[in-house]
Order: structure tokens, then C-alpha cells, then sequence
């Protein structure tokens, strides 16, 4: 993707959500909703250890996923691959009603709005372009994980392992805040609205 937007209309977002991972430790990453021109959107932010400087982020990135585990017992791999810089990775549980709810929205709508809040505070938004068809690897495996039922257990396990050799080599992000539903409620009483820069 390389469609880096300077300027996005005016973005709800839930309040508590957006307060709590700003309370989380970087590097780290997370999945919501967010209201844009009155549109429902899935949304994915991450938020860096290490500044990524203006010139590599108007490069754009690839965004990737993939299964990683077993076929009964899986997390969903997302990648972004700066390009001529880092790799950034995380892995996601499909069982979790967040997650699940988040990924199926993003592809049955084609669309998602990638979020990089740098430890400056300074954000760049990316919004998908259905041409580059960065949704292939969820959307080939959307109804695959709709069936999976990964045990924290097993999610640990997989977690550990990735983290000793994450492939392709990068740096990994802590999926944070997702184990309240209403981090997805977009009411409201439980919003704020923002204006990216």
C-alpha cells in the first residue's frame, strides 16, 4: 500500500479504546472500528517502539497475513513491510470475538484504515485501495478462522514461538486491547472524534 494520506476526514473512534491503548507499552498493535464520513471501518493501529521517519512512511508498505499454527488450533499472522525499512509483525488470535468481528468487517467491505501513531504523536493514516487487493490473504482464509477455536493455551505457545523466529525476520507488535467488546461500540456516549493530520 502506498496511498499514505496526509489529511482523512474527521475519524470516531470509541473513547475507552483509544484511551487504553495509548496506556499500553510500544511496540504494540490493535484492531476496532472507526466512523469515517458515516461509514463503518475496520481499522488496525500500531503503535512503533522507534519513530518511522516521513520519508519511509510516504513509501507506503505491503500488508500480508497468513495462518500460523495448526489447522484446529491457528493465529492469524499481519504483517507491514515499510519498504526500505523495518518489518513489523503480530499475531492475532481468530477465536477472539474482537479480532473476528474487526478482520470480517474489513473484508467483506474491501476496505480498512491503518493507523501509525509514532512515539512523537505524530500519525499517518493509509486507506485501502481495493485495486491493490492487500486483503487476498484474509480473504482467503476469512472462513477458514471463522471455524477455529484456539485456546489461549495454544495461543501462548504459538506467540512464543514466533517471537524466538518471526518469518520473514522483523519486529514484533504486542496485540493489545481486545478482550472488551465495547471497545467496538461506536455509540454516542462512547466516542471521541478526531481530525488526523
Amino acid at each position: 500500500m502506498n496511498n499514505v494520506h496526509n489529511f482523512v476526514p474527521k475519524l470516531t473512534l470509541n473513547k475507552h479504546f483509544l484511551s487504553d491503548v495509548m496506556n499500553q507499552t510500544a511496540p504494540c498493535l490493535s484492531l476496532a472500528f472507526v466512523e469515517m464520513q458515516k461509514e463503518k471501518v475496520g481499522f488496525i493501529i500500531m503503535r512503533p517502539d522507534q519513530e518511522i521517519e516521513p520519508q519511509v512512511v510516504v513509501n507506503g508498505f505491503r500488508f500480508g497475513s497468513a495462518l500460523y499454527g495448526l489447522n484446529k488450533s491457528c493465529a492469524i499472522q499481519l504483517s507491514f513491510d515499510f519498504y526500505g525499512d523495518e518489518t513489523y509483525h503480530s499475531l492475532v488470535n481468530p477465536s477472539n470475538p474482537v479480532a473476528r468481528q474487526v478482520l470480517t468487517h474489513m473484508v467483506e467491505n474491501d476496505k480498512y484504515l491503518f493507523i501509525v501513531l509514532n512515539p512523537s504523536q505524530r500519525a499517518f493514516t493509509f486507506l485501502s485501495d481495493p485495486k491493490q487487493k492487500d486483503l487476498c490473504g484474509l480473504k482467503e482464509n476469512i472462513e477458514t478462522t471463522k471455524t477455529i477455536m484456539t485456546p489461549d493455551r495454544d495461543y501462548q505457545l504459538m506467540l512464543a514461538a514466533f517471537r524466538q523466529n518471526p518469518e520473514p525476520p522483523g519486529k514484533m507488535l504486542d496485540w493489545v486491547c481486545h478482550d472488551e467488546l465495547n471497545y467496538l461500540d461506536l455509540g454516542e456516549n462512547n466516542t471521541r472524534v478526531i481530525s488526523p493530520s
